[in-house]
């Protein structure tokens, strides 16, 4: 008889750190999930930069990912930029949560 596996599903910040490590959907989400600061640095001080707030695919904001990543230079361009801290992703969490986690 083969021997039973239980699994369980997992929860909060896991989940996310699960996800794939790259999703992109968007040039800044690129830039933030490739630890690229010069590239962000030139999305953000560009003619038109990009809305803050666009999320990947699975719902978590650029400012998510930087967090997510550890990256504190990542962390401080988007919120120089104006980065809305109290963002929840999909699960309830904001950036705060995650870097306290």
């Amino acid at each position: 008889m083969p021997a039973r596996v239980e699994t369980r599903q997992p929860r909060g910040l896991l989940l996310f750190a699960l996800l794939p490590s790259i999703i992109t959907s968007t040039p800044l989400l690129h830039a933030v999930q490739s630890d690229d600061a010069d590239a962000l640095a030139s999305l953000l001080g560009g003619s038109s930069p990009p809305h803050l707030e666009q999320t990947c695919e699975n719902g978590f904001t650029p400012l998510h990912w930087a967090v997510r990543m550890g990256s504190e230079t990542l962390t401080r361009l988007l919120l120089h930029a104006g980065a809305a801290r109290r963002t929840a992703g999909p699960l309830g969490y904001t950036a705060l949560h995650m870097a306290s986690a």
